[in-house]
């Protein structure tokens, strides 16, 4: 059995290896390819600081233990090798990336990230203190029933595919939603 944290940090890892392979093949010759592996990359090196920064964080969030052989190999495909999908479409996009572009992606990558950073934060040292159910400051119902934490990936994820500059490249975006509001379908039956 491997906890899913460890399964993540090889998806991560994974993809982090796809992106500078990318850029390897590729280069970083024009801005679209600069900033997706710039967007990407602080991204992935966030991850693995955060599990430093926050010991325990990881195991408490994501602990659950997976038994079967092909459910992490299909995490390490899904997590891992599709996510990296807008990258190699952002390596491979012959158009180049008009200014206001980047500005959108770097605003949506920066927001994203410190609204999902904060958000976790906060409710990693809520629950360290005993609170059983986290309902206050920014988990407190004003975004409705989405927690802060995912819309922070969301905002992060569409960064991604607006700077592949493709359609195809929401296709991951799509994914983390949905994966999202699997979890939360499984917490209402839970209740």
């Amino acid at each position: 059995m491997v906890a899913v944290y460890q399964i993540l940090n090889i998806c991560k890892a994974t993809s982090a290896g796809l992106i500078l392979v990318f850029a390897s093949v590729y280069g970083l010759s024009d801005l679209r390819k600069a900033l997706y592996t710039g967007l990407h990359l602080s991204y992935l090196i966030w991850w693995f600081l955060h599990q430093w920064a926050v010991p325990g964080w990881a195991e408490t969030v994501f602990g659950t233990k997976v038994e079967r052989p092909e459910n992490m190999a299909l995490m390490v495909s899904i997590f891992g090798v599709l996510y990296a999908l807008p990258g190699w479409l952002a390596f491979t996009n012959p158009h180049s990336m008009s200014p206001i572009t980047a500005v959108v992606a770097l605003i949506l990558c920066f927001n994203g990230s410190c609204l999902n950073v904060g958000s976790d934060f906060y409710k990693t040292a809520q629950k360290q203190a005993g609170v059983k159910k986290v309902c206050t400051h920014v988990y407190d119902g004003r975004l409705g029933p989405i927690p802060p934490n995912h819309l922070g990936d969301w905002l992060r994820y569409a960064s991604f595919a607006l700077a592949s500059g493709t359609v195809t490249g929401w296709i991951v975006p799509a994914i983390v939603i949905g994966v999202n509001c699997l979890t939360y379908l499984e917490r209402g039956q839970k209740k």
